[in-house]
């Protein structure tokens, strides 16, 4: 009998373990076949359809009529690299990528 519950909370771990690590390849990954299936002009939903909805609103603001929203999408398999993309009123204006330094800066 507990053999059995030991079986099953270690198979549950397991599965727990192997669904996380599935989901996190869901995350962004840039590949050029989605950068390049990208069109300035497109509407924010269809951008978010082809990259996926693990983004961060960067900045929001109204410049007079023009409402302008940038996303940033954190290439996870790269983790040094950003890419923010710049929506006027809802439709993409530009892109373009940002690469951070890996090394930490520690300020005292």
């Amino acid at each position: 009998m507990y053999l059995r519950i030991f079986k099953n909370t270690i198979l549950s771990g397991f599965l727990i373990v192997l669904l996380h690590s599935c989901a996190s390849l869901q995350m962004a990954n840039m590949t050029s076949a989605k950068m390049n299936a990208l069109e300035l002009g497109m509407s924010k939903e269809e951008v978010t359809q082809i990259l996926g909805s693990d983004y961060k609103i960067a900045e929001k603001r109204l410049e007079g009529p023009i409402e302008i929203e940038v996303l940033s999408y954190r290439d996870h398999f790269e983790n040094d690299e950003f890419y923010l993309f710049v929506f006027k009123n809802n439709k993409l204006d530009k892109w373009y990528r940002e690469l951070f330094s890996k090394e930490r800066i520690e300020i005292e």
